[in-house]
This record gives C-alpha cells, structure tokens and sequence, in this order.
C-alpha cells in the first residue's frame, strides 16, 4: 500500500478505524533452583555474579554482572519464554560485525528464561539528555551517526522497530564515547538473503501508542526502513527536549504526527530550526519511495558544524552526573 503523507487528508474517524489499539556472597548456582526468579548476589551458569539489577521490562530483566571467567562486567538479558531462535538473537548474530550494535557474547536458557550476555554501557541517550541541554552541534552529530548504523542495519535486510532515546548508549572506552543501538526484541528482517523483499507483518507493533513511534506504525501499517528514519528524526526532536506528539490519548498522537508531517515548520522553528531540513527531505523521500542515506546524512551534516570522522567524549561530575560531547 502506497500512502502519500503530504497530499493524503486523515480524519478522526480514519485514525479511529485504522489505529491498531494494543494496550498493549556465594549463592546457590540459579540453575539448580527451579521456577526461582534471577536475584542479585546469584552466580549464572557458573560464571556470571549478578551485583545489580538495572531494568524491568515486560518481558523480562536486565543485570549488571560480573564475568568469573575474564573478571569483565557484562549485562545479562533475561527473557521470559524467550528461545534461541528470537529476533533479538538472530539480529544480534546477523550484526555481529556491525559497528553500532550491541554485542552479544553468549545466549543460552535457564529456569524457562532465555539469557543473553551483552556488552555493558555507561548510560543512554534518554537519561543523559534528561540532565544535560543538547546543543544544535550535538544533536546533528549523534543524527548524523544514527543514519550511518542505521544504513548498515538496513543493508543487512534488518528493521529495528524500536528507536528511541532509551535505546541509544554510549560506550566509553576511557578516552572517546561511541554510540550503540540496543534492544532488538522488536526487530524484523525485510531483505530475504536472496535479495528479495520481506513484508513485514503489520498490526504487530506492540508500541504502536508511543509518541516515539512513526505514522505508519501508529496506523498499524507495515514497517519498513522509512519507519527506523522516522523514529529517529522523533528520538532528536526528544533529545532537544521537543516533545510535539505527547498526548494522554493514542489518537490524539497520531493526528499530531500527520499534522506534524505535513507541517513540520509549525513545530521545527527557532532554535530548532536546524532539523527541519532534515524533517521536509525525509517526507520527499517517503513520498517518491526512495530512501537516499547520503543526501540525509548532507541534511545533518549543513545542520550545524561538527566533524563526522569524530566520536563523541564522556564528561563525569558530581553526583554521578555524565555529560556528553
């Protein structure tokens, strides 16, 4: 289904009858513990100390672990239900050598969890931005550095489904901070390894109400790398403290996002007029159905003045405080 944002008129009762609402010290070694939940203080499969727990999701947990073996801290994913054979792990392995991507050192199941064992991160985006004002120059660079994972993940045959702030890390190595795209829990393949196109499956969307999310998907069409782009022009709106699709009611929010596509300049102006280049370019290329990575990336790139070739640094202060250049 072909749909032209900029001359398409939607209704209330279009987004009602498309919207596709979906409301939506030494312990005993866990493995010998059936039906137990992962606790902090636990030793996994022998070899992983759990010493902190750093997220709940819906389907699972998220710990800080330390590894026996080379005395590294990881993070371990705990997936209730989860198998081998899940998105997340078939993408994880299909990037494995893509610069961007989480790594994942090891997966295997316990007590009806599938465990994954992940590179760890010093903070995301989300929580970053949430404490620090992101300058123009920023912004654009982090932009700028997104489409370029994303081009790669895209060239894999690969949608995340899943952009957002919380979901961008940075990785310090002591000297320079990288970006990390993670959670892949949502991902789907739409290149087949025989070069032919995959329709993604709409209606399966569970964030379809998230004012992160794209057009389509809070239409519940189909997903397609349109889709990943979108989600990022909303996550650097996020990061410079734009907010323009947050609404208490799921409708609301779609009718915002086409309000917003059709008129982006109503929102993008100011100081924040730098993105709005970026905004009406990736409208032109959904509209003709080709998505240009260069000529977005030339978009950031005129936005504001950084180096590309650069990465970013990682400032700590008080109070545990990080800051990002």
């Amino acid at each position: 289904m072909v749909v032209y944002w900029t001359t398409m008129v939607v209704t209330e009762r279009f987004i009602h009858e498309r919207y596709n609402f979906q409301k939506k010290s030494s312990l005993p070694d866990l493995q010998y513990l059936p039906e137990m939940s992962f606790t902090v203080g636990q030793y996994i499969a022998n070899r992983y100390h759990l010493t902190a727990r750093l997220g709940k999701g819906s389907y699972g947990e998220v710990y800080k672990a330390t590894d026996v073996i080379d005395l590294r801290a990881k993070a371990l994913k705990t997936i209730k239900d989860g198998d081998a054979n899940c998105a997340e792990v078939r993408s994880l392995n299909a990037l494995s050598a893509t610069n961007g991507i989480q790594r994942m050192f090891d997966n295997f199941n316990l007590n009806a969890h599938l465990v994954l064992v992940l590179e760890l991160y010093t903070a995301d985006l989300g929580s970053i931005s949430r404490k620090q004002r992101f300058s123009q120059r920023l912004v654009s660079k982090i932009g700028y550095k997104m489409v370029e994972i994303l081009k790669q993940v895209h060239s894999a045959g690969i949608l995340h489904r899943d952009v957002k702030p919380e979901n961008v890390m940075v990785a310090w190595n002591g000297e320079e901070a990288a970006l990390k795209l993670i959670d892949w829990g949502m991902s789907a393949v739409f290149v087949a390894p025989n070069g032919q196109r995959v329709r993604v499956r709409d209606h399966d969307y569970v964030y379809a109400a998230a004012p992160y999310t794209s057009l389509a998907l809070s239409l519940g069409l189909a997903c397609t790398e349109f889709d990943d782009i979108e989600m990022l022009r909303n996550m650097m709106m996020s990061i410079r403290r734009l907010f323009p699709f947050n609404d208490e009611s799921p409708t609301r929010q779609t009718a915002l996002k086409l309000q917003f596509q059709n008129h982006p300049e109503n929102v993008l102006k100011g100081r924040n007029k730098f993105l709005l280049p970026f905004a009406r370019e990736y409208v032109e290329q959904k509209a003709r159905e080709v998505l240009r990575y260069d000529v977005l990336l030339n978009c950031l790139k005129r936005s504001a003045k950084f180096n590309e070739n650069t990465n970013f640094v990682l400032h700590f202060g008080r109070k545990n405080r990080i800051s990002l250049q």
